[in-house]
């Protein structure tokens, strides 16, 4: 899904590894993802915990796509509906930003 593409394509070792990615209402920010969804129940268990946390907290920054943005290589595409309730389209926004303020080159897209 849409996160794995971000968080693998944000990886330490993904220099090199991908041509290009494609992310689909990807969560790039756990942190935001707790905070404004009303599936953070599920969220609380795929973190162990709230990220006011400090254990939680670390976890969910590192696990978050938008901390390690710098590291984006490769082009990416990113898709994201507006009104998605699950996953916050100001994630893609803010993700879609720090990617492009990061790069020299415009090669994050997204509509």
């Amino acid at each position: 899904g849409g996160y794995v593409a971000l968080r693998a394509l944000t990886a330490p070792g993904a220099h090199g590894a991908f041509s290009c990615g494609v992310a689909c209402a990807g969560i790039a920010d756990w942190f935001c993802q707790q905070r404004y969804t009303e599936v953070r129940y599920y969220d609380y268990a795929l973190m162990g915990g709230w990220t006011h946390d400090a254990k939680v907290r670390a976890r969910a920054r590192e696990a978050s796509p938008h901390t390690h943005v710098a590291r984006l290589e490769a082009p990416l595409l990113v898709l994201h509906g507006e009104d998605d309730v699950d996953v916050p389209f100001v994630q893609a926004r803010a993700f879609v930003e720090a990617a492009r303020a990061a790069r020299s080159a415009n090669d994050v897209a997204a509509p």
